[in-house]
């Protein structure tokens, strides 16, 4: 049987894990907490914006609002003679 050069079986062996160190597998805790930082800091420059536009919609939908009633008041007003 030929025997290959140490040269070359060294490179073969490469991939395979060590006999001395377990083979593990998922993240690290190193991993696992840089992703949460990361999370975190994306949520915390994104909540304010979200909550900015949430807050121009509401005061555009009051805006709105108030128009409807302003305009049924003058809708009144003109029909019955009556009101501000």
């Amino acid at each position: 049987m030929h025997r290959m050069p140490p040269r070359i079986t060294n490179l073969i062996s490469c991939g395979e894990p060590n006999e001395n160190r377990k083979h593990q597998s998922g993240f690290s805790l190193l991993e696992l907490l840089a992703t949460v930082a990361i999370i975190l800091i994306v949520s915390a420059i994104a909540i304010p914006n979200l909550m900015r536009s949430k807050m121009s919609a509401n005061e555009a939908s009051a805006v709105g609002s108030l128009r409807a009633i302003n305009a049924a008041c003058t809708n009144y007003s003109s029909t019955w003679g009556k009101g501000s």
